[in-house]
């Protein structure tokens, strides 16, 4: 969790293989739809991963952080999956926030009843359950804080949850956090 903040967003796309992944979503493709159109990309597929808004690949060395710090995330997970965000920017560049929040699963098995893995039992961790978006209200002290509640049928299911900081001008992360919460 120092280095990397994983989510892993299961796109809808190929569920006409034979099998549908019930933890694809047409919002994690549309997403995907999304980055390509940002990147101006010639056609839609699923990536290795990205990393603060950049697409990577296994093999590639992944940059180290530039000490630049951004501010600071803080998210507090309390009963009843109600959570508290709070960012402090370092520099006061932006004047609008927003927080994204993703409960994710881990050690989720699945058996592929058809397809090019049929019989197979795949393994998962970091799945994006849901997606929840909420712009940060500024404080008199020049931090944001936010307040969401994860709905049950979400809480449940996740044992980890991801967030991060987005400026008003682009999807690209500012500053993230993770943990776990079971």
């Amino acid at each position: 969790w120092r280095d990397v903040v994983p989510v892993a967003f299961h796109v809808d796309y190929w569920n006409y293989l034979g099998w549908k992944d019930p933890y694809s979503s047409s919002e994690w493709s549309s997403r995907q739809r999304e980055y390509s159109r940002e990147r101006k990309a010639r056609s839609v597929y699923t990536p290795e991963f990205f990393l603060s808004g950049r697409e990577w690949r296994v093999g590639e060395s992944i940059p180290r952080g530039n000490g630049n710090k951004i501010g600071s995330l803080k998210l507090f997970v309390k009963k009843d999956a109600i959570l508290d965000a709070t960012f402090t920017p370092s520099n006061t560049s932006a004047s609008h926030y927003f927080l994204t929040v993703v409960p994710l699963a881990c050690g989720v098995k699945q058996l592929v009843p058809q397809g090019e893995n049929a019989g197979r039992t795949l393994h998962h961790d970091f799945v994006a359950l849901t997606i929840l978006r909420s712009p940060l209200e500024e404080n008199t002290d020049r931090t944001f804080a936010a307040h969401l509640t994860i709905p049950s049928e979400i809480a449940g299911r996740m044992n980890a949850v991801a967030a991060w900081v987005t400026s008003e001008e682009s999807q690209i992360p500012l500053q993230s956090v993770g943990g776990w919460v079971k």
